[in-house]
């Protein structure tokens, strides 16, 4: 995005094309490199201006720091106030301390970058200390290190450089030092890079010292806990300091110490199959709006010559208080103000149409400028001048909408009601991912420990808890005529939930509810029931429309998604019954409220008309009550609602 100014970029002609049509609104652009190629003049006055590198239209949304360790390596920043061949010997040699045996999961090597400022300086100076250090830790020079750089009369471009370049991530090179001139400051995409060393003034232009160091950042597998080394000099290394508290608003002792949470990987799993869930049948209630437009013509000049049109508004006032040295007030009254802000015809055209979001053209405008004109005149006054100010006797707002409206023709709407049948799967397989990295466990329910422990009972676990020997022992004493009991399931529960393993809950309320209150009420029971938690609504298809009676008209509030299923099959594995059950905290209950009602009274009313039978019902319980409490709502609507 940062050439993206240039007019002979294809972008650039692409974006210009799309501001041509009315369906156009913005162009988003994801860079890491928010520069300009050339610096952008400002002219402030005849001889003052400004001039700017960076694009000013540049939002971070996400920070470095919060990267690191996500989807960057983690860095190690140096720097030393040295000469340019004591910075690259230290940091060439730490390097290969570090990583010389480094291959990443793709197979490809670590490699360091050193950035050169002239061709001479690189053939003559760095390329021996290189190769000198190279062989001393068993590296061949000639296989190992890459120079890459345009050539010059004394300096050819190096045989087959570019080929090898464009092939340094790849498990095929056997490239681990590459020393550059002029190239790969930006757009260089090499996730095996692991170094980068910038030995002095010049390396790199000043303007892109942040992104040069930070090329090597990039992961080669993502939630890895990979880590990097950036070399400096004393100049490169104030710059990067400099750049980083002005675009990132961190510092360099900030970025070296910066240290991510470590990443615990959860395994995740669907048991969709194993439980045969099918999908849930529910009735929706829809409601459509029809424009229907009550005029043939919307007879603009008619109602812009109406004089109620001119809206009057009160006089914009201001109250002058009149004190003493001492601070005591004498006296105060009103001083009426007549005029607002300055306005020109044109710039007034503009912000009509501006206000209408470009339904209504400037060129709709100027069909009528004459009429316009003339209402432009009554609402504004002189200053004396060629400008004219905003009359503030009149209400100005309201004039302009009344000119947007008189450019449409009169409408209304109908309002259509439906109840429509939906069918939604409790689990969207495609969006399960595993694992998942996560910085705090806690939220998952069960443990990885049981997860797989449920998993090894869903395929026949007692072969798979008991060794051969074990098994081979139990099978004789079968033949020999004992009894032998089968092992225990220690998760019986599993047959009752547990559509995908496990669950996220979002609040600790969810969680205690589904583990010590409702679990241990099937257990102790021995109910049929099935309870299943749909609370997260990245998973779950189920999802309920909610609206609000407003008079005779429906008001829509948003989709609801409930916490929890808890049901009853038919003997043919049908779903009979359903309670839709709401755990919520007492400081989320007044947003709740509105979804709330609708669920209570239209949603349940609706759907049981429908099937013909009290199919659904609602249990709502907030934290206001006890456990004991929310336990005994949970048993008296399990008796009265499944009969049980």
């Amino acid at each position: 995005m940062h050439h993206a100014a240039d007019g002979e970029i294809k972008l650039r002609q692409v974006v210009e094309e799309w501001t041509k049509k009315h369906t156009f609104c913005g162009v988003l652009g994801f860079s890491g490199t928010p520069y300009l190629e050339k610096a952008e003049k400002v002219t402030l006055a005849d001889s003052f201006q400004i001039k700017n590198t960076d694009l000013s239209n540049v939002v971070y949304y996400y920070p470095l720091l919060k990267g690191v360790g996500n989807f960057l390596k983690i860095p190690e920043v140096k720097y030393a106030d040295n000469d340019t061949e004591t910075i690259i010997n230290n940091g060439v040699r730490e390097f290969l301390d570090k990583f010389v045996h480094q291959v990443y999961p793709n197979g490809t090597a670590a490699k360091l970058a050193i950035y050169c400022s002239k061709i001479e300086t690189l053939e003559e100076v760095i390329y021996p200390l290189v190769a000198r250090i190279a062989s001393e830790y068993g590296l061949n020079p000639t296989e190992t290190i890459l120079k890459y750089h345009g050539g010059n009369k004394v300096h050819p471009q190096p045989e087959g450089s570019e080929m090898e370049f464009a092939s340094l991530d790849t498990d095929l090179s056997k490239i681990r030092l590459i020393l550059l001139v002029q190239i790969g400051k930006e757009g260089w995409d090499c996730k095996s890079l692991t170094g980068v060393i910038l030995p002095q003034k010049g390396a790199c232009p000043t303007n892109m010292v942040l992104q040069t160091s930070c090329r090597c950042l990039r992961q080669t597998t993502r939630n890895a806990e990979e880590y990097a080394l950036i070399w400096l000099n004393k100049f490169n290394a104030d710059t990067l300091n400099k750049q980083l508290k002005q675009q990132q608003n961190i510092s360099l002792q900030e970025l070296n110490q910066n240290r991510p949470p470590k990443l615990i990987p959860i395994e995740r799993y669907s048991r969709m199959e194993k439980l045969q869930v099918p999908p849930i049948d529910f009735y929706q209630l829809k409601v459509s709006y029809q424009t229907l437009i009550t005029e043939a013509h919307p007879h603009t000049e008619e109602k812009l010559t109406d004089e109620t049109l001119l809206t009057q508004s009160e006089a914009a006032t201001t109250v002058i208080h009149l004190q003493d040295m001492a601070g005591n007030e004498l006296e105060h009254y009103l001083a009426e103000t007549d005029t607002g802000e300055y306005i020109s015809f044109r710039q007034w055209l503009y912000l009509i149409a501006k206000e209408s979001f470009h339904t209504l053209g400037v060129e709709n405008l100027n069909a009528y400028k004459k009429t316009l004109e003339k209402i432009f005149m009554r609402i504004t006054l002189p200053d004396g001048t060629e400008n004219r100010r905003y009359d503030n006797r009149y209400n100005q707002t309201q004039i302009r909408s009344l000119i947007r409206r008189a450019f449409v023709a009169k409408r209304t709407f109908s309002v259509k009601e439906e109840v429509v049948p939906c069918e939604a799967t409790l689990l969207q397989i495609e969006r399960l991912l595993s694992p998942v990295f996560v910085t705090d466990e806690k939220p998952f329910y069960p443990s990885q420990k049981v997860v797989k422990a449920i998993r090894d009972w869903d395929v026949n676990a007692p072969n798979k808890i008991l060794s051969p020997e074990e098994l081979a022992l139990l099978e004789k004493m079968k033949q020999m005529g004992y009894e032998m009991p089968e092992p225990n399931d220690p998760h019986p529960e599993r047959e009752q939930t547990y559509h995908y393993l496990p669950y996220r809950f979002d609040s600790r309320l969810e969680r205690e509810y589904f583990k010590d209150s409702v679990l241990p009420i099937l257990k102790s029971h021995s109910t049929p029931l099935e309870i299943y938690f749909n609370g997260d609504d990245n998973l779950t298809d189920f999802k309920i429309n909610c609206y609000q009676q407003m008079g005779k008209e429906w008001k829509y509030i948003g989709k609801y998604v409930p916490d929890f299923l808890l049901l009853s099959r038919k003997e043919d594995g049908t779903i009979h019954r359903i309670v839709l059950i709401e755990t919520k905290g007492e400081g989320f209950a007044a947003q709740f409220a509105n979804r709330r009602q609708f669920m209570e009274t239209e949603f349940i009313r609706k759907n049981n008309e429908r099937f013909g039978y009290e199919r659904f019902r609602f249990l709502y319980l907030e934290d206001t009550l006890s456990k004991e409490e929310r336990e005994t709502k949970t048993l008296q609507t399990i008796q009265d609602f499944f009969n049980i």
